[in-house]
């Protein structure tokens, strides 16, 4: 007696588990939007792992299946927008409207110092609200010369590795132009990171990172 009704419920909650997925696997369907078939339980995550990085894959979903698109990790559904227009009446004119963004699994959103690509809620809300006029069509124009004096730094550098037709660490140079650009347009501070390799500045963030 108590092994049929333990089987009944099992029955159900398979029942119930198995409608609930193919409503959530539903979602975009019902919606419209276009996107990668998802697998059972999974989701899209097994084709995210088979690729080298997650933004790969969103390029190659991007190509096939448009500006606007959908896919899952696991049941949870993630809408994919590169669409300008629709871009800028999120974060811009309807920004009010979007208080959150999603959660990382390992990031605690708690923590005292959390910053802005780990906040969560109104945290979150208030840092962007802090951060957003620094990158104002103004701003942006204002930083355009100092930007492009670290761009000229870099090609010139890159240039004369080039000519030297030696290998050499790419990944070292982007650090230096990255740096370079932050210091110069975040602090005002001109630095001379592409031709020193022992730029104070740089071999102090280094001690930092690592």
């Amino acid at each position: 007696m108590l092994t049929g009704i333990f089987v009944a419920i099992l029955l159900i909650l398979i029942v119930f588990y198995g409608w609930h997925v193919h409503r959530a696997y539903s979602f975009f369907t019902r919606l419209n939007i276009p996107g990668p078939s998802p697998r059972f339980f999974v989701g899209n995550f097994l084709e995210i792992l088979q690729t080298k990085r997650l933004s790969l894959k969103i390029q190659e979903w991007t190509k096939k299946y448009g500006r606007i698109f959908g896919y899952f990790e696991g049941h949870t559904p993630i809408l994919v927008v590169s669409d300008p227009d629709i871009l800028q009446d999120v974060f811009i004119k309807s920004f009010s409207s979007f208080a959150s963004r999603r959660y990382f699994p390992f990031a605690d959103p708690h923590a005292k110092n959390v910053h802005l690509f780990a906040a969560t809620g109104l945290r979150w809300k208030r840092q962007r609200f802090v951060i957003n006029p620094t990158f104002s069509s103004l701003k942006l124009k204002q930083m355009s010369p100092l930007i492009n004096r670290s761009i000229d730094s870099f090609m010139d550098r890159l240039a004369e590795q080039h000519r030297c037709d030696q290998p050499f660490d790419i990944y070292d140079l982007f650090k230096r132009f990255t740096m370079d650009t932050i210091w110069s347009c975040g602090f005002g501070l001109d630095t001379d990171m592409h031709n020193n390799p022992n730029d104070p500045y740089f071999v102090q963030l280094q001690r930092l990172t690592t």
